[in-house]
């Protein structure tokens, strides 16, 4: 009877710092939600108002799998369209995100399964990407939510039905997330060799992997239409989806500690970023090496972590995917392996100093980005509300393939231009976003100049360049 008390407050306990955990983890990613939209946000609405079929036909042309956008489809159904409510999903993903990375934790962390929430809950990047109506935080949400089944299925075979299906979600919400299918396999192979997976197991995770096969069977010509659009892409937009090169790599090292901050200091800037990179990376490679020395299921957790990176490195030499958010689906796991690397450390004061230093640096990351505007995102709504009011007969020219944030905001006030009509104005509004990648000749300007224009004005809006051209 004590026993069952004592679980039962432990229990109690530990409910109530998840609570608080969550609680902090909801404030800081409810300031600045209502940022403006930025161009990817804003085809996110547009998707969202599409019928099932609009969805389909889209995504043809899109480089995204369809699960967060049905998802959206079914939202603004719910709740119209404006910036909170489509980011509202991402908030509630990002939340449930760190109730499972708890649940994990106590596995392979017990009592201590509180820090790493505790760390995702203020982590910069999860709260960045937690308050972007795109896919990131859902996908984040189904692959930690895979591991999680994974694991229970593995003492419960019921679960594989579970698995299953949040396995289907998840290759269909990202396509990063096919880096990590192998580590399923891989980890049954290795606890293959310490007897505790029989054969059956074998039998439950192939048939676990069988309805994505059905599905690709199905889904293979939109797939197929997006890797044809994919090997049309120019190098400069190849360099922005993530080209391999050391820049890349020391992103991905960089911003899963500071988020998407910087400092004008290039000097200071890459200092800092060196002691810090070292700081965290290190304390997880330390827990990696614990994990790995352990005769037990533990090494699952830097297979988890590492295999994707490693795998994400080497496919980037022919397919360009090595942008740093695009793996803030393995965050929770860099958090665990940073727990499980302070824990190592047999001086506990020493524990408690590095904890407090990793949640300090941390908020003060965070605290940056939600009070700072210029770490926000692209200020179409600014822009296009200026443009509005100074310059409401002024046509404007914006490259159609970048146009969803104008549109959304603009709601057909301001006239647009097409380069052949140059002539017949006098002033023309220029939004130079977008120009570097899908203009880089500077044709446009050209045309400009060309039809006797010249620059007289310019400015930006967290990138959102806008430039006042009119007649000599």
């Amino acid at each position: 009877m004590k026993t069952k008390n004592l679980m039962r407050q432990k229990q109690k306990h530990d409910r109530l710092i998840l609570l608080f955990i969550l609680s902090l983890a909801l404030l800081l990613r409810l300031i600045s939600l209502n940022q403006s939209f930025w161009l990817d946000e804003a085809i996110s609405a547009k998707v969202a108002r599409f019928s099932l079929t609009q969805i389909f036909d889209f995504l043809s042309g899109d480089f995204n799998p369809p699960v967060y956008y049905l998802f959206i489809s079914f939202w603004q159904n719910l709740f119209r369209v404006s910036e909170i409510s489509l980011r509202m999903p991402s908030v509630i993903f990002a939340l449930l995100t760190i109730i499972i990375t708890f649940k994990i934790g106590q596995t392979w962390l017990n009592s201590h399964a509180k820090l790493a929430a505790l760390m995702l809950a203020t982590s910069p990047l999860h709260i960045y990407y937690s308050q972007e109506a795109r896919a990131y935080a859902l996908t984040a949400l189904l692959f930690t939510a895979l591991v999680w089944l994974f694991l229970i299925s593995l003492k419960n075979k019921k679960y594989w039905w579970w698995f299953s299906l949040i396995c289907l979600l998840s290759v269909f919400s990202h396509y990063q997330i096919w880096l990590a299918l192998p580590v399923f396999p891989l980890v049954l192979f290795w606890g293959s060799k310490e007897k505790r997976s029989p054969e059956k197991k074998w039998l439950y995770l192939g048939l676990s992997f069988l309805p994505i096969l059905i599905t690709l069977i199905f889904y293979w010509p939109i797939l197929s239409s997006q890797l044809s659009v994919g090997n049309q892409i120019n190098s400069s937009w190849k360099q922005v989806i993530g080209t391999l090169t050391i820049k890349n790599i020391g992103l991905i090292a960089v911003k899963f500690v500071i988020g998407r901050i910087n400092l004008n200091n290039q000097f200071l800037y890459f200092a800092t970023g060196f002691l810090l990179v070292f700081f965290y990376w290190g304390l997880a490679i330390l827990g990696t090496i614990k994990s790995l020395a352990k005769q037990n299921w533990q090494f699952f957790l830097p297979t988890i972590f590492f295999l994707p990176l490693f795998l994400g490195i080497i496919i980037s030499l022919r397919v360009p995917l090595l942008s740093y958010f695009r793996f803030l689906f393995l965050l929770p796991f860099f958090y665990l392996l940073i727990t499980r690397g302070i824990l190592v450390i047999k001086n506990n004061r020493l524990k408690k100093i590095i904890f407090c230093l990793i949640i300090i640096i941390n908020l003060t990351c965070s605290f940056v980005y939600l009070t700072k505007d210029r770490f926000q995102r692209e200020n179409w709504r600014l822009a296009v509300s200026l443009l509005k009011r100074t310059a409401p007969d002024v046509p404007v020219f914006i490259h159609p393939k970048i146009n969803s944030a104008f549109n959304y905001y603009n709601r057909q006030q301001l006239t647009i231009v097409a380069p052949e009509d140059f002539g017949y104005h006098q002033k023309i509004n220029l939004i130079s976003y977008g120009l570097p990648i899908f203009d880089p000749e500077d044709k446009i300007r050209e045309r400009l100049t060309a039809s006797g224009f010249k620059i007289v004005w310019g400015d930006s809006f967290n990138q959102v360049g806008i430039e006042k051209w009119q007649k000599k």
